[in-house]
């Protein structure tokens, strides 16, 4: 939900949504920032549920502690916030809400859980229907969510500032961020009509705080079941649009009929000509089919911007919808999604199958095209769109996946394959027990062989942290989103199993902090030119990162200082393949290394098998090539 506080207009919309959460619920819990600016919000939006006949209930910090007998008709709990008398003096807000957070988060949040469980378990109370909270106090979601129980965030400022703090990760990778004295007054293209020196931000406090600050309390608001502005609607149009952009697609999914819509989704590094984007976009709208369409601001390599064709928007009105940005995972869970036009990244390709969605292929490099290969003659659950893109070929492609009996059995071999995904998830799977190997003595067989001289107990004993050996893992991706993203995931895990999770990144594409507190980032200088970076060319950037990296000590010198802190002592560096520096450094400081493939089993046999592919003249392919069929089952 979204909702312009302040417009009578959405008010129904917000107490609908609270209703709809618990059917008998009839007491709503609210938690605001202990500033005047976000209290007086809150108590506002409180009056409104409380005159619609919600019972409230007020959780508040001692620091700045509000006054129960001016608001007779709520109940109000106090939660302690551990705010140093000195920090509570010098009235640093930025420090304040830090040493708020540090303090409510401990032990996982436990003290918070344990008063939000008191509250719901009331008898004298009517049941909770959820949590409306500040979304910089970052402990009430991780707090809630232990007890099951809904958020909902008030954004106490503008549209265009929650705009600006969900750009806050883009802002800083495009240089805005942190301010420069001469760029002050340039235009921030991407949010009019704002400048540099407008953006949200303070001189008084450590930017790298507020700059975790701002991406968690981004990512609170997201990931909460709802969302209220203290704005107008007539304010800040097109602010709201932006907003509904990023956050109302599954309300938007909620209106199609089940299995209807096509999800057209390219990735982060394929691109196309103006012409082949052109035909795409009447493809999709002649197709008479639903779409949701993720268009990248740099899909289209030879252009400027991005403009949609003339008539396209008419054209498709409430049947198509266009956005810069998805949550992938969650859109083809959605059970209106009923096909996916992707470019067969391998992470692409596994979230389309856990799903039991079928695919329109359209590969351009790497690992796609065995992707694609295996989708549609080994699994059978999706096509190519093969040679150049022409609207009539695209519509026709459409309504194949969508409409036809092809489309129908492909579907049914997608959920069958889903559910033998599922089962290898669950306790007994194969990538159950294969992680449940990583913790066991006799780990390390086979193919995923230790480094030389690194017997497989000690491997099996330093992951799991036994004997003298530690309990710290290292991890370092390659910087481009398909292999950042299972790297996490598998820090995710490792860190789920109790060990502490160190992850070493590159400055290019860095990552951010702010989006996992839970683990220890280390920056490493990867030397990769700012022309080869803009190239987008993803071997050149490996070639250069990899070059530079081998021929300075950084990589080393930060191996050996992280490899000398005093905390948890380090078991191996889990590294992708393509850093090959990365493993030379290790090797020469006794750090073990397990290297993590981000690709499929099919594409590691064919790196595997390179040299031969190239000696039976394969590689590189030629002409007619093309189209014969590798004797090695691809």
């Amino acid at each position: 939900m979204l909702a312009a506080m302040a417009s009578p207009v959405q008010e129904p919309c917000i107490f609908d949504a609270i209703q709809g959460r618990m059917p008998g619920g009839r007491r709503v819990l609210v938690f605001p920032l202990p500033f005047q600016g976000h209290i007086n919000p809150m108590l506002q939006l409180a009056d409104v549920l409380h005159g619609r006949g919600l019972a409230v209930t007020v959780l508040h910090t001692y620091f700045n502690a509000l006054d129960p007998a001016l608001h007779p008709a709520f109940d109000f709990v106090p939660v302690p916030d551990g705010v140093p008398a000195d920090v509570a003096e010098s009235g640093n807000v930025i420090a304040i809400i830090e040493a708020m957070n540090a303090a409510m988060e401990a032990n996982g949040s436990a003290a918070l859980r344990d008063i939000l469980q008191s509250v719901l378990g009331d008898q004298g109370q009517p049941p909770a229907a959820c949590i409306i909270f500040d979304a910089n106090l970052l402990a009430v979601p991780i707090a809630s969510a232990a007890l099951g129980l809904p958020t909902l965030v008030l954004r106490t400022a503008s549209a265009a500032c929650l705009g600006c703090f969900l750009a806050y990760p883009m802002l800083h990778k495009k240089g805005y961020l942190p301010p420069q004295e001469s760029k002050l007054f340039l235009p921030v293209k991407e949010l009019p009509p704002l400048r540099v020196r407008d953006l949200f931000y303070s001189r008084k406090s450590n930017h790298e705080g507020m700059q975790k600050l701002v991406a968690r309390a981004g990512e609170a608001t997201k990931n909460s079941a709802g969302l209220v502005i203290n704005t107008f609607d007539a304010l800040e149009t097109a602010e709201l649009e932006r907003i509904r952009q990023q956050l109302d697609i599954p309300i938007w999914l909620d209106t199609q009929p089940s299995r209807s819509v096509l999800y057209v989704s390219f990735g982060s590094l394929a691109s196309m000509d103006s012409n082949e984007f052109f035909e795409v976009a009447w493809g999709l709208a002649n197709s008479g089919h639903p779409f949701l369409w993720v268009l990248r601001p740099d899909l289209v390599h030879d252009s400027n911007g991005l403009c949609l064709p003339d008539g396209f928007e008419d054209a498709i009105e409430g049947r198509g919808k266009v956005i810069q940005w998805a949550p992938q995972q969650i859109v083809l869970a959605h059970r209106a999604i009923g096909g996916f036009w992707t470019h067969n990244g391998w992470n692409s390709t596994l979230e389309s199958i856990s799903e039991g969605i079928p695919m329109i292929c359209r590969p351009q490099f790497a690992d796609q095209m065995m992707n694609t290969r295996y989708v549609e003659k080994r699994w059978g659950v999706g096509f190519e769109l093969e040679g150049e893109l022409e609207r009539g070929k695209i519509e026709i492609a459409i309504r194949k996946l969508m409409k036809e009996r092809d489309g129908y059995e492909m579907r049914e071999r997608a959920i069958g394959l889903k559910e033998k995904v599922a089962d290898c998830l669950k306790p007994g799977g194969s990538s159950r027990i294969a992680i449940e190997k990583l913790f066991q003595e006799d780990y390390c067989h086979g193919e995923l062989t230790a480094m030389a001289g690194v017997e497989a107990e000690q491997i099996g004993d330093v992951v799991r942290g036994g004997g003298s050996c530690r309990r710290r893992v290292l991890m370092f991706p390659l910087p481009f989103q398909g292999h950042i993203n299972p790297m996490l995931q598998l820090a995710d895990v490792l860190h789920g199993q109790g060990l502490a999770v160190t992850v070493l990144h590159t400055h290019f594409n860095a990552l951010d902090p702010g989006l996992h507190p839970e683990f220890n980032f280390v920056p490493v200088p990867d030397g990769v030119p700012a022309d080869v970076a803009a190239s987008g060319n993803m071997n050149s950037i490996i070639l250069a990162m990899n070059a530079a990296m081998e021929a300075s000590a950084g990589v080393g010198d930060v191996l050996a200082s992280v490899l000398g802190d005093e905390g948890s002592r380090a078991a191996c560096l889990v590294i992708d393949a393509n850093l090959l520096a990365v493993q030379k450094a290790a090797t020469r400081l006794g750090l073990p290394t397990l290297v993590l493939r981000t690709g499929s089993a099919a594409n590691m046999g064919c790196f595997f098998a390179f040299p031969m592919l190239h000696q039976k003249g394969y590689l590189p392919p030629q002409g007619h090539f093309h189209a014969i069929l590798v004797p090695i089952n691809f």
